[in-house]
Formats: C-alpha cells, sequence, structure tokens
C-alpha cells in the first residue's frame, strides 16, 4: 500500500504473500461483523428491545428503503450482502483516527490546566441532566468540538492528502498540474503562519471559536479532505470524539507526566501520539477521578448524540 510504483500499490489480485495476508485479515474482518450482525438478528426475532446504536439505525433504515411502510424484515444474510461494506466501514475505518486524534487532545489538554478547567465545566453543564438514554447535544460543547478540531490540526492522523488526476488541471494563472499522482501536504498547510497566524505551530482551540468553527481561508484545513471525496465519515468521527472528550473530562482530571515526549509518528495507519523517550505508540499521563466510584458506574452512555 505504500510502494511509490502504482503496479505494486494498486495491485491487489496478485498472489503474492502480502495479498494473501492482506485477504486473510480482510476475511477475518467479514467474519466477525457477520457475527455481530447474526446475533442482533437473532436478539430481534426473539423479540428483545432494539438498543438505538449505529448497528440498530442502519438496520431499520434498510429495512425502511427495502419495504413498503417499513414492513420488510431483512435477514443477517441479506444485511450482509447489501450493507456488509458499509457496516465495516463504520466501525473499524475511523478507529485508528479518532483514537489518534482524541489521544492528542488528551495530551494537550493534560498539559494545560486551565483549559482544562474549562473544559470539564462546559461538559458538566452540557452532560448534567443527560442519564442512560439520554441525548448528547453537542451544540453544547463548542469548546470540546474546538478541542477535537485543534488535535487534527496540530497532530492530525492525516499528514497527506493523496489524489490521482487524470490529465493536466488548471487551478487558474501560472498553475497547472500535471496527470498523475498528487500529495497535497496537509501537516504544511495546517501549519502556515500566513494562514493560521504567528501562533499556527500551538495548540490553540479558542481560534476556532473565534472564526465560528471555520478555519481562517477555505482550504486551509484537510483533516478530511475537501469537496465531493472528503471523508464519508467526518459527522460520525465528530460525534464520536466530541462525545468521548466531554464524557472522559466530566469524570477524569489530567496530568502530563514529566517524562513522557510528545512526538507523533506515523505508523503504518496514520500519525498517533507517541512517546519519543519509551517508543510506544501511547499518551502516558495520570489520571485522576473527579467523582465517587457510584456516581462513575452508575452513569452509562447515552443512547444518542444529537448534532
Amino acid at each position: 500500500a505504500y510502494s511509490q510504483d502504482p503496479a505494486i500499490r494498486e495491485d491487489y489480485a496478485s498472489d503474492t504473500p502480502d495479498n494473501r495476508e492482506w485477504r486473510r485479515h480482510a476475511q477475518n474482518v467479514r467474519v466477525e461483523i457477520n457475527r455481530v450482525v447474526q446475533a442482533r438478528i437473532k436478539f430481534r426475532n426473539e423479540g428483545g428491545r432494539r438498543p438505538p446504536d449505529l448497528l440498530e439505525s442502519m438496520i431499520q433504515s434498510y429495512e425502511s428503503e427495502q419495504g413498503e411502510e417499513g414492513g420488510h424484515v431483512a435477514s443477517a444474510e441479506e444485511l450482509m450482502e447489501n450493507l456488509g461494506d458499509n457496516i465495516i466501514e463504520l466501525f473499524f475505518a475511523g478507529y485508528n483516527t479518532v483514537a489518534a486524534a482524541v489521544g492528542t487532545a488528551m495530551h494537550f489538554l493534560s498539559r494545560d490546566r486551565s483549559l482544562q478547567g474549562r473544559v470539564q465545566q462546559e461538559a458538566e453543564a452540557a452532560l448534567d441532566d443527560v442519564v442512560a438514554g439520554g441525548t448528547i447535544d453537542l451544540n453544547k460543547l463548542p469548546l470540546c468540538e474546538a478541542v477535537f478540531m485543534e488535535a487534527l490540526r496540530v497532530a492530525g492522523p492525516v499528514p497527506l492528502v493523496y489524489r490521482i488526476t487524470d490529465g493536466p488541471t488548471d487551478l487558474g494563472p501560472g498553475c497547472t498540474l500535471p496527470a498523475g499522482t498528487i500529495w497535497i501536504p496537509a501537516e504544511h498547510i495546517h501549519k502556515d503562519p500566513k494562514t493560521w497566524g504567528a501562533d499556527a505551530a500551538e495548540f490553540r482551540p479558542d481560534r476556532w471559536l473565534e472564526n465560528d468553527g471555520q478555519p481562517p481561508v477555505p482550504g486551509s484545513f484537510l483533516a478530511f479532505s475537501l469537496g465531493p471525496r472528503e471523508c464519508i465519515g467526518r459527522h460520525f468521527a465528530r460525534l464520536e470524539a466530541v462525545s468521548a472528550l466531554a464524557v472522559l473530562c466530566k469524570y477524569f482530571s489530567f496530568r502530563a507526566k514529566p517524562d513522557f515526549k510528545f512526538a507523533p509518528t506515523f505508523t503504518g495507519f496514520g500519525v498517533r501520539p507517541f512517546d519519543g523517550n519509551s517508543n510506544r505508540v501511547c499518551v502516558d499521563c495520570l489520571v485522576e477521578r473527579r467523582v465517587t466510584a457510584e456516581t462513575l458506574f452508575d452513569w452509562s452512555w447515552p443512547s444518542s448524540v444529537a448534532a
């Protein structure tokens, strides 16, 4: 996948050791997802209460589209045939990227107790009346969202955007892209002081609040790419990451460990938080519980998130 030779990079059909391993892992993922879908269908058929989660929403949406007035009941085999790839994409594609961005955000919060305190206050207010079965309103978490966006900007998991032009592409006077592979250096665009200001290298989430949650110049933020081929999971990633940050900061405080050296590193699955001293993919910080154990473990994840 990382070869510079297109004939190798785009060849998933030849019988090579790498392709055999890739197919084996792909089949393992499909088997696991199929097992989850089968268990859910069995649970539904037995009359169990349908949890309002992502899988249930996808099943209900599919059944509604296939049957008149929602009368269609899909089997596990039908769902895997028609929704399998979409389910796998949503369940796995954003795992590394969202986890990396949340980890990066927690690192910077652990180093700035003032900012962390503001996030905790916002999370407490937004989640104060949210109980199991309730809904997190992301509109009440603008600072949490700004922290997430700033983590993507400063040390995002996607350092480059990759495109292929079919032919010469005219971008304006004096700027024509040749046919072939185009690499767009998102990491450098995100830290360009001409666009982001003299403090472009600093982690400062307030820059997003000062600009209504938007980058200062169109095209200057490429964490999800742009245009018709932008990341299809960007809104889902936002729901996951902002909700996770809010819940974590409501119930815990984080303090940076003095021996942790934050050195984001490309691992083959994007840029990940990395400890330059221990050579591990991690965010190493001290965690303190902000509530009693009884309160913490009595509280459960809300059933939905409102964007």
